[in-house]
């Protein structure tokens, strides 16, 4: 199981997969799959899983995040908008 400390200094809780994800609407986006750190062991973001039968994957990094509380991931963004946004993101490193 992953399980890394938020970068974020208001909280001391753990960002860890299967963590639930939310947008700002607080519609589930989907669930923490995967947990990336920097080489100084802070959080810069996270993959979700997003779908029941066609799933797939968004890359969140952590300025999206508004709060995180005890079982759930807020961001400042709708889902659709953090979709769009990974996306467009995605698109540009091509």
């Amino acid at each position: 199981m992953l399980q890394n400390q938020s970068n974020l200094e208001e909280t001391n809780t753990l960002i860890s997969a299967g963590t639930d994800v939310v947008g700002s609407d607080e519609k589930k986006i989907g669930t923490v799959e995967e947990v990336y750190v920097n080489t100084d062991g802070e959080v810069t973001g996270f993959l979700i899983k997003k779908g029941w039968i066609f799933t797939h994957d968004i890359r969140i990094p952590m300025d999206w995040v508004r709060e995180v509380d005890g079982d759930k991931i807020h961001l400042t963004l709708t889902g659709s908008e953090a979709e769009t946004k990974a996306h467009d993101a995605t698109a540009a490193t091509s």
